[in-house]
Parts: structure tokens; C-alpha cells; sequence
């Protein structure tokens, strides 16, 4: 377990790039974006820390880069280990621990998952996922409906469905063997995106024992929500669950009490506005909304940032993300060599981050 320090992640921070190429003039892009913000605090933070980590997502990855800003915040794996834990990060554990639900006496022959409503769409003969339960507006009412409908298919399976007000109406946690160790793509990843290669039973879940099940419940479930009334109407229909948060949670000779205390250090914002999200990177305003954003993100909490610094007060660790890349940044005493090193070195963010 990492110490108590507190962790800022932010999301949307760098400039997007998910594109998994490194094509010259998509990076000279992102770097002429990353120039143009007017960030004095962020420069400050990066003349005092050092990328301690920084990852570039394959086109595969199940977790998105903040997640595994949160995996390793919280000391769940080393960061030569991202790949071997991917899909596997313990969220709907860890969910499920903040709920009162692990009981080791109760529970000890499988692993947590999160379920969640979801729409799929077919163009081309390919499916892409449209919208999860919180984008399409389910409301409690219609959420506990469905959650009794399905819950005795899942119970037929071997599969214990849990729903409590805390999580987002559409989305129940579940609790089976058949779940453990079981990669699953987290429900950023998939967002607007096909999902063929990312469905259970491909990719790294290809073999897994539980597969075929998993596959077969999914069908039942697309049948029965394609029949029932909460899609009477709605123009885009729930008519799919994901599978999401699969992994074991490790306690590495720490209490539970101890990891939860240790995840409430951890803050995730996401630079962007309501507004800025409906932007295409593309849109000749979209640089001008996402520099106003930045602005405020670093008159507010980044001013925070250097007054715990200034303090002394254990110093946060910030790790920015977009799509596709996370770099975190980890607070470091300025040394004489390290202030000759600036002195030749572009103060241009993009070079700062090695962007």
C-alpha cells in the first residue's frame, strides 16, 4: 500500500491523440496544443517533479490511463506490471468493499464485477457500444425493475447480483467464480468504440473457463431487454449489459480499513466542462474551450497543489491523462545540477512532458 499522500489524477488533461500511431504530424499537433495553454502553476509543478511514470496504451488495453493511475496509486501493482494486470484492475471490488459487502467468511470462492445496462448498435456488421445505463438517463425506478427481472437468470448461473443507491442506477454489482480471473474492458475503453475485439471471450479473456457462460447469459439478457417496456420509448434502447472491474483484491499485509483510507487520497477530475465534451478535438473552438478549462483547473487546484507544497504537507503525486497516455509527475527537492539541466532545456510544456 502506497503512503497517504495525496494523488491527483486528471483526465482529458493532455491533448487527445487516439489515434495508437506516432505519425509526425499528429504529434507535432499535440504539442502545439500543450504550447498554447497559459498554465503558471502547472509550469511551476513540473520545474519541481519528474515524470516518474508514463504509459501509452496499445489499441487492445482494457483499462484506460487513469485507472491505471489508480492501480498504481494504490500500490496494486508495480509499473512494470500494467500489462500483466490489464483488464484485471479490482474495481468493482474495491466498490464493493466501500459498501460494506466483503465478508471473507461469505465470500472467498470468486471475484466482483461490475454489471452494467448498456446500448449496442450495428452499422457495417460491426457492433459498437452507444451509451452505458448513466448516459441513457435509467431512472431508479425502471433500474430496480430490470434488476428483478434478471436477477434469477444471473442466480441460475451461479451469479450474485447486488444493488444498492450508491451505485448509478443501471449498474449492479456481481459476485461469481466465474469472474475470477477474468479480464474485462472497463466501460471508458469501450464508449463509443466497436467493441468486437473487446468482448468476453476474445483477446486475453479468449480462453477463459467461463467464457462461453458469460457469452450465452449476455444473449438471454440482449432477448429479454429487446421485449420489455423501458424501451417503449427510448430512441436508443438498453439492450446489453457489460462486464467491467474484474480483479482480486490485494491487501499486501494491509487491513481493509487501511486500502479504503488509502483510496479516499485519491482525487480523479476531468479537466474538461459539460461544454467541452461535446466538442470535437477537430472544431476550430475546440482548443480555445479545453485552454478555458485548463485555466480554471490550474487557477484552482493546482494553486492548491503548490500551497501544500510550499508547506511542506505531504506532497501530491499528479498524473495527467487523455485517451490513450498517462504521465505522472512525482515531487522532487531542486537540486543545483537540476536547475543547470533547466537552464538549457526548453521550458516549452510539451518538451517538459516529453510529449
Amino acid at each position: 500500500m502506497q503512503n497517504k499522500a495525496p494523488k491527483l489524477i486528471l483526465t482529458h488533461s493532455l491533448p487527445p491523440n487516439d489515434t495508437h500511431t506516432n505519425e509526425l504530424g499528429l504529434t507535432k499537433s499535440a504539442a502545439q496544443r500543450l504550447n498554447k495553454l497559459k498554465v503558471p502553476n502547472l509550469r511551476k509543478i513540473l520545474e519541481q517533479s519528474i515524470p516518474s511514470f508514463k504509459k501509452t496504451l496499445a489499441p487492445t488495453s482494457l483499462n484506460t490511463p487513469a485507472e491505471i493511475a489508480v492501480a498504481l496509486a494504490m500500490g496494486w501493482t508495480k509499473p512494470d506490471g500494467i500489462d500483466e494486470l490489464d483488464g484485471e484492475l479490482p474495481f468493482a471490488a474495491l466498490k464493493a468493499a466501500e459498501l460494506g459487502l466483503i465478508q471473507p467468511a461469505k465470500f472467498d470462492a470468486g471475484s466482483w464485477a461490475f454489471i452494467t445496462l448498456c446500448s449496442w448498435s450495428v452499422q457495417h456488421g460491426q457492433v459498437s457500444f452507444s451509451a452505458d445505463a448513466n448516459e441513457l438517463g435509467l431512472e431508479a425506478s425502471e433500474s430496480e425493475k430490470l434488476f428483478q427481472k434478471m436477477k434469477p437468470y444471473f442466480a441460475e448461473d451461479s451469479i450474485q447480483l447486488f444493488a444498492d443507491m450508491q451505485l448509478q442506477p443501471g449498474q449492479w454489482l456481481a459476485y461469481s467464480e466465474h469472474f475470477s480471473s477474468l479480464a474485462s474492458a472497463s466501460l471508458g475503453r469501450v464508449s463509443g468504440r466497436i467493441i468486437d475485439d473487446f468482448l468476453i471471450g476474445t483477446g486475453k479473456s479468449e480462453n477463459h473457463k467461463s467464457a462461453n457462460l458469460l457469452r450465452r447469459l449476455q444473449n438471454e439478457m440482449q432477448m429479454l431487454l429487446y421485449q420489455d417496456s423501458v424501451n417503449d420509448h427510448r430512441s436508443i434502447p438498453i439492450n446489453s449489459f457489460w462486464i467491467s472491474g474484474t480483479g482480486t483484491l490485494t491487501f499486501n499485509g494491509h487491513s481493509l480499513q487501511t486500502m479504503l483510507e488509502a483510496y479516499k487520497h485519491i482525487q480523479i477530475k476531468d479537466v474538461y466542462t459539460t461544454q467541452t465534451a461535446l466538442l470535437h478535438p477537430d472544431d476550430p473552438e475546440w482548443l480555445n474551450a479545453w485552454s478555458r478549462d485548463w485555466e480554471l483547473i490550474d487557477a484552482t487546484l493546482l494553486d492548491q497543489y503548490l500551497v501544500t507544497k510550499a508547506n511542506k504537507i505531504n506532497p501530491t503525486q499528479l498524473s495527467l491523462c487523455n485517451e490513450t497516455t498517462c504521465i505522472t509527475l512525482s515531487p522532487v527537492e531542486r537540486s543545483w545540477s537540476r536547475n543547470l539541466i533547466r537552464l538549457f532545456k526548453s521550458n516549452q510544456l510539451s518538451n517538459l512532458l516529453g510529449f
